[in-house]
């Protein structure tokens, strides 16, 4: 689980990297992952600069999470008891606290215990991970995922 964690934040440093040289090229030849100024071998597929600041916000944002300093809010903790006629969806999309309860996911990765998934549904299996700080935003991961259109799972892909 350490070393599934440390790949992930990896992802996130060579994408940074590979970021910062895709938008210093200049040319306009064959571009598999162009910049804004260039276009892709991808027929009708255009990269713009909205998308590029996006993804670099989300590699931000998901640096801070696997660091454990943005926490993913918990859908039973307190800040969220008061919304039962919610749907999940709506909770996970709308906006969290600044801070409150939520999973700690660097924890879950150096501190991996026997995965229960019934209790993880149900709740109890997550508190050991739980802690109290930063949440990290729903409503500003639906701003990023907007800016990639019905396609945000393959830009994902696609940008890395």
């Amino acid at each position: 689980m350490e070393a599934a964690l440390h790949d992930w934040e990896e992802v996130v440093r060579q994408s940074r990297i590979s970021w910062r040289f895709i938008m210093s090229e200049t040319d306009n030849d064959r571009e598999w992952l162009p910049n804004p100024k260039q276009d892709c071998v991808i027929p009708n597929l255009k990269v713009s600069n909205e998308m590029v600041q996006s993804w670099g916000s989300i590699m931000d944002e998901l640096d801070l999470v696997l660091k454990g300093e943005r926490l993913i809010p918990f859908w039973r903790s307190p800040e969220f008891a008061n919304d039962s006629e919610r749907s999940a969806k709506e909770l996970i999309t709308r906006a969290a606290p600044l801070t409150g309860t939520g999973l700690n996911v660097r924890k879950v990765f150096m501190e991996p215990r026997k995965l229960d998934l019934v209790m993880w549904v149900q709740g109890t299996g997550a508190a050991p991970f739980l802690e109290t700080g930063r949440l990290t935003q729903g409503n500003d991961w639906n701003k990023w995922r907007s800016v990639f259109g019905d396609n945000f799972p393959g830009f994902a892909l696609f940008f890395n």
